[in-house]
């Protein structure tokens, strides 16, 4: 970093500019060629490289009197970072944070585990005093998400088995159908790899589902076939027989459950692609099941089971032989009996049925909806908001205090900060924070956790603090402060500003949004400069070279780059940070034109006193002196004579989307109210505001998905509902 004096170029008869410009040229790095001679080539090398702070320190930049000028004599030369505006740390500490993020189609466990092989080999590299550590490990909860299912489909394979043996009551006919889980399950994972799927959990769940799916078919066989046997039959004659009766059966339950299922192929968006893998893994297993149990399910019956080790029924009575079986004649008698209720009264049978669907409408229509459930992964990323004029180091200091409040609470185990404007930060005034807690058994829920974090920043003046929790499933890249949000765009920008303030000060009110706010950010301070172009032209001094002085003086420029075996640094050229606080800088740089003249009076330029009735503007800037100020021909010229500051609200970014201005309004919902609920009060106080047809409002991310899918949802239930009594009209050849 080379951090000129201002005063003391001006000494020597330098500008900015001169500065650049010899330095440039001091550092190139390019080819050279090679010379042949009779018998050998040589290639060219040379010393035209800068390697380091003092080689940069000993440049000679100009001459005065005879005299060597080098840069050391007009500024500080020193290893420094590449851009000052930026910070980070971690749990307190300076730290460099590196985000790691798997590519398309990789397994995101199998990439974490490889990275953290890779760890100890990248920490001998190196220096004793840099730690590489760990600060976050999403994979912590998906594994642990995953164990879960695991653990559930286990679970719910051994509670289906144990059902079975209830009303079975023989094992032979309980292992039978049990078979069938095991080999369904095998076999859709062998079409899962075929299909380059993995063991997540939406195929985990889908198989968890399939559990109790792929033994319904295997039990309605075998209980067919157990009825023959009951009558007498021999086990393999009455296996063929009830296999044939009860084919059919099977694949028309199979086909009716897979149509089921089928239109979530069809289901457009995000959602859709979520849940394709649950629809057919879960449509794979049950098909296998179906192959299982018309195949696999008569044979075992056959050679498993015997006569003797089954009851036979009484011809007379009905009822099966040996009293064990005394409760389930009874449940069957009971069941009969209702039966012959339902006969007997069957208007009252289909009225029921008709308040039973006009109920079910009525509650699918008026409770509460949402996109998908809020996780608790265990981490949270939190965007600090200070005033839209406040410095870096002022932000930084308070983003540094709102860190360290957060890492007091005893749920939290490490937070890391960084503030800066950048791709994670869009504007200066805000910091992005990383929280990561203790595991769920060691704290409170979100519910509980959010608000409390939030209480504990309320006592740092000056920021606002917003908080979500990290999720595994991502709809959108955009860096936003709450979950969801609402884009209003509009060709005019200054009509855009007014109603995006007039909406975002109506959702506040509202009881089902709570951390409401927009990106707007139109009140930064800007310093404008009115150049006299006039007076510029006429002393030679080019706009371009007011712009490149402005810019080396403030802007961190970076002019060359030192090229070396393992990396590139960057040349920054900078004023003496101690100049960038005082008010009169722009008194201390100069320009060299190439004319002549004198400037007088009123023509003069003198940062004196300040020309803005903005109460931000700092002293010392911006009016018209009457002090005059000579100029040689091909001499320098103070910027004082060629323009004139005035400081002035601008803002501090403009969003576009779509190619047109945009104002994000972000959001939370609020504790007891659901997204559906929040997507209701935004269009109501849409129609409230008076808004201007050519301004137009549209949900983005999380928000825009969960609209589209509402409808996508009522489509899907009927075409569901169709696809079933198409399947089942072409099965049985009839509408009843």
């Amino acid at each position: 970093r080379i951090q000129v004096d201002p005063a003391a170029i001006a000494n020597q008869g330098l500008t900015l500019e001169d500065v650049r410009s010899a330095l440039t040229q001091a550092n190139v790095n390019g080819p050279k060629g090679t010379v042949d001679a009779a018998s050998q080539s040589f290639t060219i090398g040379a010393n035209d490289q800068l390697s380091d702070a003092d080689g940069y320190r000993n440049t000679i930049i100009s001459y005065k009197g005879g005299a060597p000028v080098r840069l050391g004599d007009v500024a500080r030369v020193v290893d420094g970072v590449e851009n000052d505006q930026l910070a980070a740390w971690a749990n307190g500490k300076p730290a460099v944070l590196l985000d790691v993020r798997r590519q398309p189609g990789a397994n995101i466990v199998q990439t974490v585990d490889s990275i953290k092989k890779l760890l100890p080999e990248l920490r001998d590299l190196l220096p004793a005093n840099v730690h590489l550590d760990v600060f976050a490990d999403r994979t912590v909860t998906i594994r642990a998400s995953v164990e879960d299912v695991e653990f559930t489909l286990m679970l719910t394979i051994g509670l289906v088995i144990a059902v079975i043996f209830v009303f079975l009551r023989r094992l032979w006919a309980t292992v039978i159908p049990s078979v069938a889980v095991p080999l369904s399950i095998l076999g859709t994972f062998a079409l899962m790899s075929f299909a380059a799927f993995s063991l997540d959990n939406l195929s985990l769940m889908a198989l968890t589902v399939a559990t109790g799916f792929v033994v319904d078919d295997a039990i309605v066989m075998i209980e067919n076939i157990v009825r023959y046997i009951e009558k007498g039959r021999e086990p393999k004659d009455a296996a063929e027989t009830g296999a044939k009766e009860i084919g059919f059966t099977v694949l028309s339950l199979t086909v009716s459950l897979v149509a089921v299922f089928l239109p979530l192929l069809l289901m457009p968006g995000v959602t859709g692609r979520l849940f394709k893998e649950f629809a057919i893994v879960l449509s794979i297993a049950v098909g296998i099941s179906m192959i299982v149990s018309l195949t696999l399910t008569p044979m075992m019956c056959a050679y498993l089971l015997r006569r003797e080790n089954v009851p036979h029924e009484d011809v007379e009575t009905g009822a099966k032989g040996g009293g064990r079986r005394d409760w389930w004649d009874r449940l069957v008698a009971a069941y009969a009996r209702s039966l012959d209720w339902v006969f007997g009264h069957q208007r009252l049978t289909m009225l029921v049925l008709t308040a039973t669907v006009a109920l079910t409408v009525l509650l699918f229509v008026s409770m509460p909806k949402g996109l998908l459930p809020e996780q608790d992964t265990g981490m949270i990323t939190g965007v600090v908001q200070a005033d839209e004029t406040i410095a870096f180091e002022a932000m930084l200091e308070r983003t540094r205090r709102v860190a360290e409040a957060l890492r007091a609470d005893p749920a939290v185990t490490g937070v890391a900060a960084f503030v800066g404007a950048g791709s994670i930060n869009p504007t200066l005034n805000q910091g992005q924070l990383s929280i990561v807690l203790k595991p769920r058994s060691q704290r409170d829920g979100l519910a509980e956790l959010l608000p409390r974090l939030q209480r504990t920043v309320e006592r740092i003046p000056g920021v606002a603090l917003f908080l979500k929790p990290v999720q595994d499933i991502a709809l959108d890249n955009r860096v936003a402060p709450t979950e969801y949000q609402y884009a209003l765009t509009e060709v005019n920008e200054e009509e855009l500003g007014r109603f995006a303030e007039r909406m975002t000060a109506a959702l506040q009110k509202r009881p089902e949004l709570t951390d409401v706010d927009n990106n707007l950010a139109a009140n930064g301070l800007q310093l404008n400069l009115t150049i006299n172009r006039d007076q510029a032209s006429r002393l030679g001094v080019p706009i371009q070279t007011i712009d490149d002085t402005l810019y080396s003086a403030f802007g961190q420029r970076q002019i060359s780059t030192i090229f070396t075996q393992l990396n590139q640094y960057r040349v920054v050229l900078e004023v003496d940070p101690k100049f960038r606080t005082s008010a009169d800088l722009l008194n201390r740089l100069s320009v060299r034109g190439s004319g002549s003249g004198v400037l007088t009076g009123s023509n003069a330029t003198s940062f004196g006193q300040a020309t803005s009735s903005n109460s931000a503007t700092p002293s010392g800037i911006g009016s018209q002196g009457n002090t005059g100020i000579a100029i040689g021909a091909g001499g320098t010229i103070p910027m004082a004579s060629l323009v004139e500051a005035k400081v002035i609200n601008a803002p501090l970014v403009i969003s576009h989307q779509n190619q047109l201005p945009a104002v994000t309004i972000s959001f939370n919902v609020a504790n007891g109210y659901s997204l559906s609920d929040a997507v209701e009060a935004i269009s109501e106080v849409e129609g409230t505001i008076d808004m201007p047809a050519q301004i137009r409002g549209s949900f983005i991310g999380k928000a825009a998905e969960f609209s589209s899918s509402m409808l996508d949802e009522v489509l899907l239930i009927l075409a569901s509902l169709v696809v079933i009594y198409i399947v089942l009209g072409v099965l049985y050849e009839s509408y009843i």
